[in-house]
């Protein structure tokens, strides 16, 4: 539609063109709402109903940046029925133009380098090979429509810089949805198996008592109780209450009743459940399985004398673990009263069963009619969360523990909330999760895990990282065209050129570096959110280069106004003893980290000069950082002393290479530096000699320095003693 718009623009036929441009600009800023404000317009459905599959996130949708395109190539098709400026058209045709090529050769590079972050913003939708390869023709078509031989080329250039700046940053937007993926996944983990620990670590507790019961014919309820109380202490409140639940034929209930009544049970009784309820009625059976004793113990505790068989729950997983002779899980049932401090609560049971030593147990048949009784675990699950938990408290993450049942049901039994949440109504509402089942004795139990949105912010603080590329990007725009225009203006003079220039870049590059160099040190200082430490590394670095620009910056400013006598000087009585002495305790730190040895040399006669204080200071700092840079290890030092003409001479000595002889002219003309040395690698903009001639001369001195090549360098200057 795209291309027919633009054909017929060139055919003349402006209101078609205008037409379907319009439409196409429509389409595309459909698509980015549906995006940006994450609703469902059924556009996809409407155009592309047969075509939809399950297989993308958004089925049918296109990519946001062919959306971006759509909005982009419409808009400029049709703004010249809607504004009749030619400047402003053209601009909005080159700016649309170079954008829409710029996106689409950077998505067709990806698809021929394999770079997923080239031709997919994020998790969303990636954009098709056929649909970069149209927009690299319609960007062309746009560019060719209204071509300009200074502003199209500058246009494409900026465009390119601030397309790159927003692929960096949806690169670095999926490099951190996969490390917050990854990190997230392997602390899932560290979730989920503190949890299982704690579950099992209960089984330790049930089989050690059940092994006391294998070991001795009788137990007596003194030696359980004295037994059952280290364990629960042990336990730290994991363990509702344990029991001993004996297999009493009928024929010995009145056994079993005498001896409740010594132990002073009085009121001992068989009971029945029904639901959570406890009665007193109970059916004349065969067998009984009553809980005889039990800890904590009360004498009026009404779980004494229950019978777990009239509890379907209770008693199928007593079947199980009498067939099996394992330990074994009951499914979620409501605690009774007595079990359990709390007035309503749900858990499970883990009954281990206790069988007669002698008899060998061939059958499951053989095994039940063997059986002594069972060992029996109460448990809650809240407790065992929060006991796991505890530790990993302010991680950021929720859990969410659910029971599963033969039919495949979830009950959610509990939720541990994080710590470490902006307030208690921060929930992630996002697709990260993590999952995962195991089973505790024959009972299935799945684990969620969700972070909050504090912990996705530890991933989610590139923005003024974006920011910086961007600015810098359109920074690069504003230069070009403040140059493009300064190299049109022919009737200005040259000297009028570099004031012009300077005053430009003054205003166009320390303003944008102001906002970088704040948003830089916010980020640094996680003042906006927390950062890890790859991404304080990528903040450090970003902080030392937007410095260091700063620097040259600053370095070109000064140069200018030296060169157009514009440079004022505040001359007053100064101590150059007391100077030197200042920078070289400014430098000792500096030294110290290098691994260098700064020395000094000072007369003990005072030594007064007529001198800027500011730009002295400048000039040192300039001769030190010099000797600091060429100097890997050993001494720098500083010297003072008068040389007899009514002169004092300043001297900077450094244990680097050296400087042949040939190049030592070349060290103090304007951008001027030695390509024959390994420390140009370091960069700079090679006006830090040449302001510091202009200086040094500006005070009525002289600057130099006196080198043998491989034996170091002495730089000096001298000014006039008062």
């Amino acid at each position: 539609m795209g291309g027919l718009a633009l054909s017929f623009h060139y055919s003349r036929l402006k209101v078609i063109s205008h037409g379907l441009g319009l439409t196409v600009a429509v389409l595309g800023f459909l698509q980015l709402a549906q995006y940006l404000f994450r609703v469902d317009l059924h556009i996809d459905q409407f155009f592309f109903h047969d075509y939809l599959t399950n297989v993308s996130q958004f089925p049918g949708r296109m990519a946001p940046q062919t959306a971006l395109c759509f909005l982009l190539a419409g808009f400029a098709l049709c703004i010249d029925r809607f504004v009749q400026r030619s400047t402003f058209v053209v601009l909005c045709r080159n700016f649309c133009g170079g954008l829409l090529l710029v996106i689409g050769l950077t998505a067709m590079i990806g698809f021929a380098f394999h770079l997923p972050f080239a031709f997919t913003w994020g998790s969303y939708n990636a954009m098709a090979l056929h649909t970069a390869a149209g927009f690299i023709l319609l960007g062309t078509g746009l560019l060719l429509m209204s071509l300009h031989p200074v502003q199209t080329p500058l246009m494409i250039i900026g465009l390119v810089g601030g397309a790159l700046a927003l692929q960096v940053y949806c690169g670095i937007l999926n490099n951190q949805e996969t490390s917050l993926s990854v990190n997230f996944g392997a602390d899932s983990r560290d979730h989920i198996q503190a949890i299982e620990k704690e579950f099992f670590i209960n089984h330790y507790t049930l089989k050690a008592l059940g092994t006391f019961f294998e070991n001795s014919e009788f137990v007596s309820r003194r030696e359980f109780e004295q037994y059952t109380k280290r364990m629960l202490e042990d336990k730290e409140g994991q363990i509702e209450a344990l029991e001993w639940l004996p297999r009493i034929p009928k024929d010995q209930v009145s056994v079993y009743f005498e001896r409740a009544r010594a132990d002073g049970l009085t009121d001992f009784q068989f009971k029945e459940v029904r639901g959570n309820e406890i009665y007193s009625s109970l059916q004349e059976r065969a067998e009984y399985y009553p809980v005889l004793y039990k800890q904590p113990y009360a004498t009026a505790d009404p779980v004494l004398g229950v019978d777990f068989a009239t509890s379907p729950v209770r008693w199928e997983a007593m079947q199980r673990a009498c067939n099996n002779g394992q330990l074994t899980s009951s499914a979620m049932v409501d605690l009774l009263a007595g079990q359990t401090s709390q007035k309503v609560a749900r858990g499970y049971l883990m009954f281990y069963p206790i069988y007669e030593s002698q008899e060998v147990r061939d059958t499951s048949s053989q095994q039940c009619s063997s059986l002594r009784g069972f060992v029996a675990g109460v448990f809650r699950p809240k407790n065992i969360l929060d006991k796991a938990m505890k530790p990993l408290t302010d991680t950021g993450i929720d859990v969410f523990l659910y029971s599963a049942g033969p039919d495949t049901a979830q009950e959610l039994l509990v939720v541990h909330k994080s710590s470490l949440r902006l307030d208690q109504d921060d929930t992630y509402s996002g697709r990260l999760r993590y999952s995962r089942d195991f089973v505790n004795a024959g009972q299935r139990f799945v684990i969620v895990t969700m972070p909050t949105s504090v912990y996705i912010q530890k991933y989610k603080s590139s923005v003024l990282i974006f920011l910086f590329l961007l600015i810098l990007a359109f920074t690069i725009i504003a230069v070009m065209f403040v140059y493009s225009r300064i190299k049109q203006s022919a009737e200005f003079e040259s000297a009028r050129l570099k004031t012009e220039f300077a005053s430009t870049v003054s205003h166009e590059l320390r303003t944008p570096l102001t906002v970088i160099k704040g948003g830089i040190d916010l980020i640094a200082d996680e003042v906006i959110g927390p950062i890890n430490a790859d991404q304080k590394d990528v903040v450090v670095s970003i902080k030392n280069n937007v410095d260091r620009l700063s620097r040259l910056i600053n370095d070109v400013l000064d140069y200018q106004k030296l060169e157009s006598n514009r440079m004022k000087f505040k001359f007053e009585r100064q101590d150059l003893n007391a100077l030197v002495m200042a920078c070289v305790k400014e430098f000792s730190l500096e030294a110290d980290k290098r691994g260098l040895r700064l020395v000094s040399n000072l007369p003990a006669e005072v030594c007064f000069v007529s001198a800027d204080k500011d730009k002295i200071v400048q000039v040192m700092y300039n001769l030190l950082s010099n000797a600091f840079k060429f100097t890997k290890e050993g001494v720098v030092k500083v010297s003072v002393g008068k040389n007899g003409h009514g002169f004092v001479k300043v001297m900077v000595e450094d244990q680097g290479p050296g400087i042949k002889e040939e190049d030592q002219h070349k060290l103090f003309q304007s951008f001027s530096q030695l390509e024959s040395l390994e420390e140009r690698k370091s960069g700079g903009t090679g006006l830090g000699l040449s302001i510091s001639k202009k200086i040094i001369e500006a005070h009525g001195g002289t600057i130099g320095v006196t080198s043998q090549f491989g034996q170091g360098a002495v730089f000096y200057f001298t000014l006039k003693l008062v």
